[in-house]
């Protein structure tokens, strides 16, 4: 089988460079005890994914090791290494981290897992990465039972890709409610998989504003989506916000946010880097009563004295069709034309030629049949 990978000590500071980026054949794992054998269906190629090739050199944890990528993924159940599991051969997957302790054998269930957050796992730092479990960007991979969403055998491939992102759109909505204004900081699929996800739980379209602080094209889209555009840089804002949702890594500094945000309002933080040292203009922030959360990935919610994951549910919202992704790809390619792709959307980003905004999906079939 076919395996894309980084491999960290073939990687040189060079934006031209890509000889750690690694299309490998290797054998079919077999699964172990409490281990699944699962056939890669559809995997999309997520900024976290660009990022982690792109950056290699920020985290030293990532020296001298294979670095395996593609979790937006769906895949087919093939072989159970446990008896107990072997109902699951032959469903459809998505997979999240839902339960780490189940996944890695921990003696003691964390509170987070127990109530199937397990993205907040406080065991994580106890994980032993296992070798050749690979990931989506591979045609099989291992996982365990307890990371393993069953869908419908007739599930969209494409479609179901969004279960992931959409699991945090749907833990990001717990910050607000149908009463408040609301601002979007930033443009991506995420962002754009957020305000889709507002509009279906009845949030009126009048109360949603996107920041004006993009490119034409971004303006575009969200017009051609009968989207609200506020500039933040004048001087005379007449629109206050309740909550701001930033999805752009910078929410104070160069476009005026805080200013736009009332007394006891709530930004709301998903991703962060390293401006907001620089730019932090906190006597507002204190002086306004601001609350900044920060969120990340999904959680889940209790329902008839049982968890359900946010995964769980974004797959509901999906197979009913709720919510319009198909806007939300720009591509569709084979699997194993992954590594070619990949280089071809990283020398565009490099050249600013086109910007990586959507989501490029790889799926496992040389047809790109688009159903399971």
């Amino acid at each position: 089988m076919k395996v894309f990978y980084i491999d960290t000590t073939k990687y040189k500071k060079n934006k031209n460079n890509f000889d750690h980026l690694i299309l490998k054949d290797v054998p079919i794992p077999n699964p172990k005890k409490n281990e699944l054998l699962i056939k890669t269906l559809s995997c999309g190629l997520c900024a976290t994914d660009i990022s982690k090739i792109l950056n290699l050199s920020n985290n030293r944890q990532n020296l001298k090791k294979k670095i395996y990528l593609g979790h937006e993924v769906i895949g087919k159940v093939i072989k159970s290494g446990d008896k107990k599991f072997k109902y699951l051969e032959g469903k459809n997957v998505a997979i999240g981290d839902i339960s780490v302790c189940k996944s890695f054998s921990f003696k003691h269930e964390c509170n987070n897992c127990r109530k199937k957050r397990g993205i907040y796992c406080i065991n994580k730092h106890k994980k032993k990465n296992k070798p050749k479990v690979y990931a989506g960007f591979s045609e099989y991979f291992v996982r365990t039972p307890q990371q393993c969403i069953v869908l419908n055998n007739n599930a969209n491939i494409t479609d179901n890709i969004f279960i992931e992102p959409l699991s945090s759109c749907l833990n990001l909505l717990r910050n607000s409610n149908l009463n408040d204004k609301i601002l979007i900081n930033g443009f991506g699929t995420i962002a754009i998989l957020f305000y889709k996800l507002l509009l279906t739980k009845k949030y009126k379209n009048e109360n949603i504003f996107f920041s004006d602080d993009i490119s034409t094209y971004k303006k575009n889209f969200l017009i051609k989506n009968n989207a609200q555009l506020v500039s933040l840089k004048l001087k005379k804002n007449n629109n206050k916000f309740t909550v701001c949702y930033d999805f752009n890594e910078r929410f104070i500094g160069d476009i005026n946010l805080t200013s736009s945000m009332l007394p006891f309002s709530k930004i709301i933080l998903f991703g962060l880097n390293n401006s907001y040292k620089k730019n932090s203009d906190l006597s507002e922030i204190v002086q306004k009563a601001i609350k900044i959360i920060g969120v990340h990935g999904y959680s889940s919610q209790k329902k008839n004295n049982k968890y359900i994951t946010d995964l769980e549910i974004a797959s509901k919202i999906i197979h009913k069709n709720a919510i319009d992704t198909d806007d939300l790809i720009e591509d569709v390619f084979p699997l194993e034309k992954i590594r070619n792709k990949i280089i071809k959307i990283l020398k565009n980003i490099s050249k600013k030629k086109k910007r990586f905004y959507f989501r490029t999906i790889f799926v496992n079939n040389k047809k790109v049949d688009l159903k399971c």
